[in-house]
């Protein structure tokens, strides 16, 4: 990721699952740099992320200024337009780390102009100088999944 604009320049996938092992890279090609021979490479629009990347965007975004957020994002074979919006109101938030006044994300993800109802997340995050993401709550057409903070260093 470039440090000063957050958007992915590269996305690397690390697959173990079944016994089977699936190393993927792909550098994010917006048509504005020129990639090296023999490297792959998906064609995006400048601005896009990977999704570690556009979670580092939701954190750098300032919410109070700007309540919608709205970026590419590829995961590896899709690229997505994810809509992120504050929720009204700060809410406490108990986690293993602590409870927490924090901010409530909500995300909406669209493909081809389609919103995939059946995906969506939020994220709620500290209301502290590095906006740290305390928990995570996704629901995917695989399941659903909760990632709470559990400590801080």
């Amino acid at each position: 990721t470039d440090a000063v604009h957050l958007t992915s320049l590269q996305y690397e996938m690390y697959l173990r699952e079944s016994g089977e092992k699936q190393d993927r890279t792909w550098r994010m090609d917006t048509g504005e740099e020129s990639i090296p021979g023999g490297v792959s490479a998906a064609r995006v629009v400048p601005g896009t992320r990977d999704p570690i990347g556009l979670l580092y965007a939701l954190r750098a975004t300032d919410w109070k200024n700007s309540p919608e957020l709205r970026v590419p994002v590829f995961e590896g074979r899709h690229l997505y337009d994810v809509q992120a919006r504050l929720a009204e109101g700060a809410s406490q938030v108990k986690v293993p780390a602590g409870q927490f006044n924090a901010s409530q994300i909500r995300v909406r993800v669209f493909e081809r102009g389609r919103e995939l109802t059946d995906t969506n997340f939020s994220v709620w995050l500290a209301d502290d100088a590095g906006r740290t993401p305390v928990l995570i709550e996704a629901a995917l057409p695989i399941g659903s999944a909760r990632v709470e903070l559990t400590g801080r260093r």
